[in-house]
């Protein structure tokens, strides 16, 4: 008689990115129109670069919103060219790295989960809407009385590149502190945005559950301000309880002064520093590096793998698709160097997909 072969079920490996959500926003402005927005924010230097991200308030970020849309314009002025300019204005989609992250690994067919926290206003229900629509699963934080949180960038035109941000986390950060153990997977991958480690007890908790279930712990750095102000606990977190840390040149640098000069100067300096998580520093158009351990936590090993360099009207987002690439080659089991291709592959080929979309995750999520 016949046997009857009964197929395994292909179970996809699954990512949970905890973190700030936030609406993602992208305004090309002029000189003029950043210096009336620098009146609204006096942080905003329109002469200077911006390395960090300033932060303002939900009710600033409103003022801000006002005038980039003309809202004080007069209403003798506002015929049908000024609503196609205020419609076309400003670009929207689902954003923050928790969000970056999990549909990034969705695109790579991972299971990917979002936790976070989203205001009981009209910007929170679009916020759940584009995220479900770009593909995770969604577990947000309802937070009452709360705006959602808005990550604003403005384009300078003809300013050769410059670009300013501007967030106000509003609800954002209401996942911080929440009972959310339940949602960590098993034997898949934890991932934590760095801008929670004011929580830190609360990660350790959310780390060793984790652990105990099987599942990897990765932590962005998230931003340069966060690790200058942060570093020891970031430190913490990273020595004791991450198994993947991502972080730029610049945070990276802010965390260990000795910096990414040389490779061997690195890897002395690196060993004597008793890390026990791997580093990946991402260098953007040179692509990136991963500092690993040996079987034995003895030695450090440096694995670089450059990039193609892209001409792009936006790159919001790279560095955490790229972490997305880098993590899908770790769950498949692929070695330092093949991650770091992958992580390039992702990050390059979805900033070229969503600037031909438009500044949107509409047409994204299929294989890549």
């Amino acid at each position: 008689s016949r046997q009857l072969m009964i197929e395994k079920p292909v179970l996809k490996p699954v990512i949970v990115c905890v973190g700030h959500i936030l609406l993602d926003c992208f305004v090309s402005v002029s000189q003029a129109q950043l210096k009336n927005v620098a009146t609204l924010c006096p942080d905003l230097d329109p002469k200077g670069i911006q390395k960090s991200p300033i932060h303002v308030s939900s009710e600033k970020m409103e003022g801000i919103f006002r005038l980039l849309r003309g809202d004080d314009e007069p209403e003798s002025e506002r015929g049908v060219e000024y609503c196609a300019k205020r419609q076309s204005r400003i670009k929207v989609r689902a954003g923050g790295g928790a969000v970056n992250t999990a549909v990034a690994a969705s695109i790579l067919g991972m299971d990917a989960r979002v936790l976070g926290g989203e205001g009981a206003d009209k910007a929170g229900r679009e916020l759940a809407r584009l995220i479900r629509a770009a593909g995770p699963a969604l577990d947000a934080r309802i937070a009452q009385g709360a705006a959602t949180g808005v990550f604003l960038k403005l384009a300078v035109q003809g300013g050769e590149g410059r670009v300013y941000t501007v967030v106000s986390p509003g609800a954002a950060h209401t996942i911080a502190g929440a009972p959310i153990f339940d949602a960590i997977p098993q034997n898949g991958i934890l991932w934590i945005d760095g801008l929670l480690i004011d929580e830190l007890l609360w990660l350790q908790d959310l780390a060793k559950v984790a652990h105990q279930r099987g599942s990897l712990v990765a932590m962005d750095i998230s931003t340069l301000g966060n690790a200058v102000e942060n570093a020891d606990r970031l430190k913490d977190f990273a020595q004791n309880h991450a198994d993947y840390v991502f972080a730029n040149d610049a945070e990276f640098s802010a965390l260990y002064p000795f910096g990414l000069s040389t490779a061997p100067s690195l890897i002395s300096d690196f060993s004597r520093a008793a890390m026990q998580s791997s580093w990946i520093v991402k260098q953007g158009p040179a692509g990136a590096l991963c500092i690993c351990r040996d079987k034995t936590n003895r030695e450090s090993h440096v694995f670089r793998r450059p990039t193609e360099p892209l001409t792009l009207e936006d790159s919001t987002g790279a560095g955490d698709f790229f972490s997305a690439g880098f993590l899908h080659g770790v769950i498949c089991g692929n070695d330092p160097d093949q991650c770091l291709r992958e992580g390039n592959d992702t990050a390059g080929r979805l900033l070229l997909r969503c600037n031909s979309q438009g500044f949107s995750w509409q047409g994204c999520n299929s294989q890549l």
